[in-house]
């Protein structure tokens, strides 16, 4: 068998002569090569000049090049108008530059024009074509289109929401390096969305676009080395990563130093840079930069206390969206602290921030919902709200939509629900959630009775100072349920909700000392001062009380009882 020989593809090709067709072929592909080399010259110069600042050349070279076809230099001429650089702004001569190179299956220019259709910039916005677009891109193995593609299916935009299919395209845009996909998919290893938690790899993913000196992964990776997490805490890592980011500039960065310097416990407290960092990122228009130089304002940290102009910032920063602005606004407006109390403008503000997923505005708005006050009253809006903060974990909207399945406002009454989510909010020793268990535990409601556990429950809750707890529990000791019947312990647990000001518990007391109970003597006139107290609160069994006792004592007994009883409520209950 003969040999097979290779032969390299020659502009002589079928020419056995040298024709005069053959002749203005090989002279065309000369000319050809030549004007490729001499476009990549000229395309060079153009990017020296750009980076020496030199734009009026950059901008004549790139347009000669564009006028020509050149379907680099139309990208990076329609980059320069759309991004301001060198040249004044217009969107609509990017647009055309950009449309061209699209035209001719560029996927820098197609990712551009996906961009301008998904915003608007050309007219309505039609994320069905900014998806074509990117899938055209895309399909040429161009990372940063797979990236968009990646958060389209992530947020359900222009296509039906699919994790599986978003981080498909966020691990092939990372293959490739892409640092916006090593930080997306680090961000779902943290999170654990739609893949199983891992904070090793994240950590890897992060470093990773570090490595490429990427400000948002230097940032996420500065947050675990912070909280220690995927990694031995190092403060003095994250603080190198975040003061990274901010060397570039990178808002967020300068934010959270701010934040640190203002807190001084990791770096000394220095309200002067943190007001420099601050005001740095504002002047980028940085929200959450802008709100915390009215937190500045407001509080007089490292500046004067001026309460307008923090509001003024807070404005400044909720026209830009920030949800913890708007949110502190509400509260503004709930409480007329700086604005006229106005409960509709609270609620529609806690609504704009809650929209945005800030778990307090979420609790605020639910509660708004709730009791009917600034919005009319509706059980399912308000239950929805606090399912979304719950989900969060947000304690007290858990044990506040435990009220809900309890009472079956809402949703439909589940007493098994209502205990998970007190379950969980106690976990977080939120106060309330103890209240409430230790109640089911006693009353036997959801729960088999067990007096041991409401006991148990009442005592963390009396650790905060409840004093419907304390009355709960001397309730208990008086009545021996799950502990040695003990009137003296029951007389302390009535005296410290008294001292609280608790009207339920000033009327037991008073009925302790009346009959003589846990208290070294009986003695109506002590009992009469706290019974007076009581009544005094509108405490309807206080007042049976204070007229049964009107019977037995003197005037002047009764007279020097008040006297005592005004002494107390002044001394706020410290001279009882």
């Amino acid at each position: 068998m003969a040999e097979r020989r290779h032969f390299l593809i020659s502009p002589f090709l079928h020419c056995k002569t040298v024709s005069f067709h053959c002749l203005l072929f090989i002279i065309f592909c000369s000319f050809f090569s030549e004007n490729i080399r001499a476009a990549e010259a000229e395309l060079e110069d153009a990017l020296l000049a750009f980076e020496a600042d030199d734009f009026e050349t950059a901008i004549a070279i790139y347009a000669e090049l564009a006028n020509q076809g050149n379907v680099d230099a139309q990208v990076r001429l329609g980059s320069m108008y759309d991004n301001a650089e060198g040249v004044e702004e217009n969107v609509v001569e990017a647009g055309r530059l950009f449309k061209l190179a699209a035209d001719a299956g560029n996927a820098e220019a197609l990712v551009a024009m996906g961009d301008r259709y998904f915003s608007g910039l050309e007219g309505i916005p039609d994320q069905e074509e900014a998806y074509r677009l990117f899938q055209l891109a895309a399909s040429q193995g161009y990372a940063p289109a797979q990236m968009k593609l990646g958060n389209m299916y992530f947020n359900g935009q222009g296509v039906e929401q699919d994790i599986d299919e978003a981080i498909s395209y966020y691990s092939t845009a990372a293959q490739q390096g892409n640092d916006q996909a090593l930080v997306a998919l680090g961000n779902l290893y943290v999170t654990g969305q739609g893949l199983e938690r891992d904070l090793n790899e994240a950590v890897r993913l992060y470093q990773q676009a570090v490595d490429q000196d990427y400000a948002p992964a230097q940032v996420n990776l500065g947050n675990q080395y912070y909280i220690g997490q995927g990694v031995e805490q190092d403060f003095d890592r994250a603080i190198e990563l975040y003061e990274l980011a901010a060397e570039q500039d990178y808002t967020p960065a300068q934010v959270f130093l701010g934040n640190i310097y203002i807190e001084g416990t990791v770096l000394s407290q220095d309200y002067d840079l943190a007001k420099s960092l601050f005001t740095e990122a504002a002047d980028e228009s940085d929200q959450d930069a802008i709100f915390m130089l009215g937190v500045l304002f407001e509080y007089g940290y490292g500046v004067n206390v001026n309460f307008n102009q923090a509001l003024r910032l807070y404005e400044r920063a909720a026209d830009f969206g920030s949800a913890e602005a708007q949110y502190t606004l509400g509260v503004k407006y709930d409480t007329g602290e700086g604005y006229p109390q106005n409960a509709t403008i609270a609620a529609s503000l806690y609504q704009l921030a809650a929209e945005q997923g800030f778990t307090q505005a979420q609790v605020s708005l639910a509660n708004k919902f709730y009791v009917g006050v600034g919005f009319p009253q509706n059980f399912v809006e308000a239950a929805r709200y606090y399912r979304l903060a719950a989900d969060q974990q947000n304690p007290e909207a858990q044990a506040n939509l435990a009220v809900m399945y309890t009472n079956g406002q809402g949703v439909d009454q589940d007493i098994d629900a209502a205990i998970s989510l007190y379950r969980l909010a106690a976990e977080q020793d939120y106060l309330q959630a103890f209240v409430n268990l230790g109640w089911l535990y006693a009353n036997g409601l959801g729960l088999e009775q067990n007096f041991a556990e409401s006991i148990r429950y009442y005592r963390l809750a009396t650790e905060q100072n409840d004093a419907q707890s304390m009355l709960s529990l001397g309730n208990m000791y008086v009545n021996g349920q799950g502990v040695d019947q003990d009137y003296g312990e029951a007389v302390n647990f009535f005296r410290s909700a008294a001292e609280l000001g608790f009207a339920p518990a000033q009327a037991n007391l008073a009925l302790m000392y009346v009959n003589g109970r846990g208290v070294p003597e009986s003695s109506l006139s002590i009992a009469y001062m706290w019974a007076w107290v009581a009544a005094e609160q509108g405490n309807e069994q206080a007042a049976i009380y204070v007229q049964a006792l009107e019977q037995e004592l003197s005037a002047d007994q009764i007279d020097m009882a008040k006297e005592n009883a005004s002494a107390c409520v002044l001394s706020n209950f410290d001279a009882c």
